[in-house]
């Protein structure tokens, strides 16, 4: 009982240092006044205030255990002692790794952990509670996010853990804790994913003045993709970083339903559609990844890793990404990605003032690489005509059916795309396709009833003016890779834009048995296109090519292209103008 009492007086002394600021008179024992500013002349002030932040630190992990949400108002206190020892380490010497800054890094870990779940840190609401019976808090801010309080519905401290799935973790030390935040989609936010992730990392400092505190600290959400120091005690010092965080974590709790992506078009939680990853952004030009077969936009980890590294790119690009169902025919997925690129570019521009909405670079691998494709060409009648003998206006059939149909095959190029990077794109496609393998794959693919419906319809009712290959099946996507599909030959014939510039990388250095060197899937001679700007040949295998080192710095070397370009033709554009 007299443990317990002890206990209970310390977190009481706790929560009014809390409340008044953590200024009190001294004592001999640290409890009495754990803030003080001033020592006894006999004692190390550093070692006090280590010693007291370790006793503290000690009593919130008893109350811990104990399920007692007094234990975030000890670990606050624990923070705040420790802070004046880690900041003068800081501006002395940076030394991130001190015994002090462990203690203060393992204190918010705890705050953020065991804050939400007794409800008393919510960064939504901009503050922390001191206990659940008090109205006392310690205010929170935020600092260079694109995303607004009201986003940070869950905070979760980064592992230290390195993923096996990233080529490089970019994490650094410094002040503060990274952290991955969660965002769950708000209705209506039709181009945002069912959940976000991104990265954050939070500090407990000194309040500033105009920042209002009754305690004398705020905590403060930095964003590590846009501020690389912290300001202690009026210098900047090194703010520590985890910027490979929110991928990693949307890694480990990926449910990889790609495979019924394939297996069972349409029945996806998450259907066809194109995702941003953070909030628009206006000045940033987008970068769309688009993915290929028995894929989905996790296999642009890597890219998507190493572009928000380099802030001379992260500066200037935002990323967005097409997932769609890769057993359904491929016509369909581009018509969707060339609907939702009109759609969400009048949806955030409707001015159109925003210069970089012009600028959109497509970037596919694989059969990504033809719907990618898909959008910078002009169809003509050349695809209606290889699946059909009579013009599409001729057929009988619902409005219904013609419309889709006609966005399917009909298509002009999307004005807001000006550069496309094909990886390993099976323009002539892949034998593969004719392989067992692929043919089994082909029988494996369960075509939706609704899609069957309307095939049945068309047949029945316009005897003669279908293909064979149509009249037997809907074509799945490994059908139309198939390098004697009518539809494939066709498209390779399509005309791109002219204000479009192309690029190819291309795997090789396998030997595939009938077609020559290839990626082991995709023969080089398949893989090459003429009238592009550049061409890199890579040894790597197809689906190694869009996380290749090389590959990547490949392609990071065409986005820095994409900007001294777009800059150039903006000062001519701003000379045109100045000339009339």
């Amino acid at each position: 009982m007299q443990k317990s009492a002890q206990l209970g007086l310390r977190v009481l002394i706790c929560v009014i240092g809390i409340v008044s600021g953590c200024r009190g008179g001294g004592g001999e024992r640290v409890l009495v006044d754990p803030f003080s500013q001033t020592q006894s002349a006999s004692v190390s002030p550093r070692k006090s205030q280590i010693e007291i932040a370790e006793s503290l630190f000690r009593d919130g992990c008893k109350l811990d255990r104990n399920k007692d949400a007094g234990c975030v108002a000890q670990y606050v206190c624990a923070a705040k002692t420790i802070w004046p020892v880690m900041a003068s380490e800081v501006i002395d010497g940076n030394r991130a790794n001190s015994a002090a800054a462990k203690i203060y890094n393992q204190c918010l870990r705890r705050i953020i952990d065991r804050g939400q779940e007794y409800c008393l840190f919510a960064p939504q609401a901009g503050r922390l509670l001191v206990s659940p019976s008090s109205g006392d808090c310690v205010p929170i801010l935020y600092r260079g996010f694109p995303w607004d309080p009201q986003d940070f519905d869950i905070v979760i401290p980064a592992t230290t853990e390195v993923s096996k799935k990233l080529n490089h973790d970019y994490r650094c030390n410094g002040v503060g804790v990274p952290v991955v935040v969660i965002n769950k989609r708000l209705e209506g936010e039709r181009f945002l994913r069912d959940e976000q992730a991104f990265a954050a990392t939070l500090v407990l400092r000194h309040s500033r003045p105009g920042e209002e505190s009754t305690c004398g600290f705020v905590f403060e959400f930095i964003d590590p993709l846009r501020a690389r120091s912290v300001n202690v005690d009026g210098c900047d010092v090194a703010l520590a970083r985890d910027l490979s965080a929110p991928i990693a974590y949307r890694i480990s709790k990926r449910d990889k339903n790609y495979l019924e992506g394939f297996l069972q078009p349409g029945t996806t939680d998450e259907g066809p559609g194109l995702y941003t990853v953070e909030p628009y952004q206006p000045g940033k030009i987008p970068v769309v990844f688009v993915h290929g077969l028995l894929s989905d936009p996790f296999t642009w980890s890597n890219a998507a890793n190493e572009l928000r590294a380099r802030p001379e790119l992260n500066s200037r690009f935002q990323i967005w990404g097409f997932q769609y169902p890769t057993g359904e025919p491929f016509l369909k997925s581009a018509a969707v990605l060339r609907d939702h690129l009109n759609v969400i570019t009048k949806k955030l521009d409707p001015l159109g003032v925003d210069p970089a909405l012009s600028q959109i670079v497509l970037i596919g691998h694989s059969m990504g690489g033809l719907v990618a494709k898909l959008q910078v060409t002009s169809s003509g009648d050349q695809l209606w005509n290889s699946i059909s003998k009579i013009p599409l206006d001729c057929l009988v059939t619902t409005e219904e059916t013609r419309s889709a149909l006609r966005n399917a095959f009909y298509f002009q190029p999307v004005p807001t795309v000006s550069r496309v990077v094909f990886l390993g794109t099976p323009h002539a496609g892949s034998p593969k396709a004719n392989r067992p393998i692929g043919r089994l794959g082909t029988k494996l693919v369960d075509e939706p009833s609704s899609m069957n419906a309307i095939r049945e319809q068309l047949i029945r009712d316009n005897p003669m003016a279908f293909t064979e290959e149509f009249e037997r099946r809907i074509p799945t996507s490994i059908d139309l890779l198939r390098p004697e599909s009518p539809l494939l030959q066709e498209m390779n014939c399509l005309k791109f834009s002219e204000s479009v510039r192309l690029h190819s990388i291309i795997g090789c250095g396998y030997y595939l048995v009938g077609s020559g060197d290839s990626d082991k899937v995709v023969p080089v001679e398949s893989a090459r296109i003429p009238w592009v700007e550049s061409e890199r040949l890579i040894i790597s295998k197809h689906t190694k090519i869009n996380s290749n080192e090389i590959a990547l710095a490949e392609l990071y070397r065409i986005l820095e292209t994409h900007l001294v370009e777009q800059c150039v033709s903006e000062a001519d554009l701003t000379f045109d103008r100045l000339s009339d």
